[in-house]
């Protein structure tokens, strides 16, 4: 009998011990609480799978989820810019209704997906990614034409301007044409056709025409001090240097040859740039091309420029 009372008294003790753990758990601070949620939260994640897709629309659409089941914007992100969609066994991906509050105070509901990006996971709204598959990325090198069918009759009002990025599924060429996806306000995007002649799918050539615009913002922000504008201006060369030495061109294909002299040229207009790359990456064979062709113009300037460039002085 007195084995039976100290074995429930133990008992006892035990439960009252655990109950108190539960207490502390609960009575914790909010991060204690994110980590245990997280937890939960990341258990649930890996039964879905990750599917690629896009970013289709710049700006502030990463989005987190706080206590108060409100959706807050915290991250910026660029159009064509990779993503992968949680989704379900049939590919549906994971999406929920909930309210977005701004800075404003202003309160909307709308759809949100749930998306990794750059390795961490946010909630976006469905208006501002590409469907799931559809990871594929080119960009205009010139202002293309959109058609609703890749038959070269069926005409769009769209124009996609060159620079802009678009997603893509795989295997998406058809009969000359690329079925691409587009912002429109609708859910996921809308689908159109391009002409692949006037596409590139070289996805560092979006982060060198990423980089010079950023590089030109920076030039001419003149809230910038000195410092910020030299380390700002060192990470953006770091990127564009990086995202050259990672092109590779076989200048004997007559497609590869176009997108080496449009993305050339495109480095070479933005005098920032050219000055402050280092003279090692002007002298890649990447440039060769461009200089050769910017010499001969050069030459064959005669001295009536130079004459009304001096003119009035």
């Amino acid at each position: 009998m007195k084995k039976l009372i100290s074995i429930l008294f133990l008992l006892s003790v035990a439960f009252a011990l655990i109950s108190c753990g539960d207490k502390k758990d609960d009575g914790g601070t909010k991060s204690e609480g994110a980590a245990v949620s997280g937890e939960k939260s990341s258990a649930q994640k890996k039964s879905k799978k990750l599917l690629p897709s896009r970013i289709i629309y710049s700006g502030w659409v990463l989005y987190e989820e706080r206590s108060d089941g409100k959706m807050y914007a915290v991250e910026q992100a660029v159009n064509g810019d990779a993503v992968k969609l949680y989704a379900e066994d049939d590919d549906n991906p994971e999406q929920k209704k909930a309210v977005r509050r701004l800075q404003s105070g202003e309160e909307d509901e709308f759809n949100f997906v749930r998306v990794n990006y750059e390795g961490k996971d946010y909630w976006t709204r469905d208006i501002f990614v590409s469907p799931a598959n559809s990871g594929e990325l080119y960009v205009a090198m010139e202002d293309v034409l959109a058609y609703s069918k890749p038959d070269g009759i069926s005409i769009t009002s769209t124009t996609v301007k060159e620079g802009s990025a678009v997603a893509a599924r795989k295997n998406a060429k058809q009969d000359g044409y690329v079925q691409c996806i587009i912002y429109n306000g609708n859910p996921f995007g809308r689908e159109i056709y391009l002409n692949e002649e006037s596409l590139c799918d070289y996805e560092n050539a979006l982060q060198i025409l990423n980089a010079i615009n950023l590089m030109e913002e920076i030039a001419s922000d003149s809230s910038n001090t000195n410092e910020k504008n030299i380390a700002e201006t060192s990470a953006v060369l770091s990127e564009i240097t990086s995202a050259i030495l990672n092109l590779n061109f076989n200048l004997n294909d007559e497609k590869q040859q176009k997108v080496h002299s449009w993305i050339t040229g495109k480095i070479a207009a933005s005098d920032a740039v050219k000055v402050l790359l280092s003279e090692d990456v002007l002298k890649l064979p990447l440039f060769a091309e461009y200089e050769s062709a910017e010499q001969i113009e050069n030459s064959d300037s005669s001295d009536s420029d130079a004459e009304d460039f001096f003119e009035g002085e």
